[in-house]
């Protein structure tokens, strides 16, 4: 007897973490307690997080906007990469203790001198002046809360 299955177009389910790390709660209270260290000596304390980049050029993109009637922006009929006029790497950082965040957006690759020169930025802009006198900074991968 044949049986029939059907089929539906279906995206991947992330569930798979591997066994946990037995440092992982050792670790969590490190960084909570190094966090708090620096907070209460009014020090810095960011978290940064490169994000998605994104190509840059006359490319279809999902989203609406208000234009008049009867118009349209024109874009390309294909998003290939090498029409692309350049790449934008956006990189957050967040002021844990003034819950504040500053975005650098940069045309090169996620590399770790993009990473430095956008806290390097950060600094100089609000940093220096929310935290002076500061000694010290604390930087943590992603957000890690108080």
């Amino acid at each position: 007897m044949l049986r029939l299955r059907k089929f539906s177009l279906k995206s991947n389910v992330k569930r798979l973490t591997g066994p946990p790390s037995p440092d992982r709660d050792r670790q969590m209270r490190l960084i909570r307690r190094e966090t708090t260290r620096f907070v209460n000596a009014s020090q810095p304390v960011i978290s940064v997080d490169a994000k998605k980049s994104e190509l840059i050029g006359d490319f279809n993109n999902v989203g609406q906007k208000w234009e008049a009637s009867g118009t349209s922006e024109e874009v390309s009929a294909y998003n290939f990469p090498t029409e692309a006029k350049a790449k934008a790497v956006p990189y957050g950082i967040y002021d844990i203790a003034n819950n504040t965040g500053h975005v650098e957006v940069g045309t090169s690759s996620n590399t770790a001198r993009f990473a430095v020169d956008s806290i390097r930025q950060w600094w100089f802009l609000i940093g220096m002046f929310v935290y002076v006198g500061a000694t010290r900074l604390l930087t943590l991968q992603k957000g890690i809360n108080l």
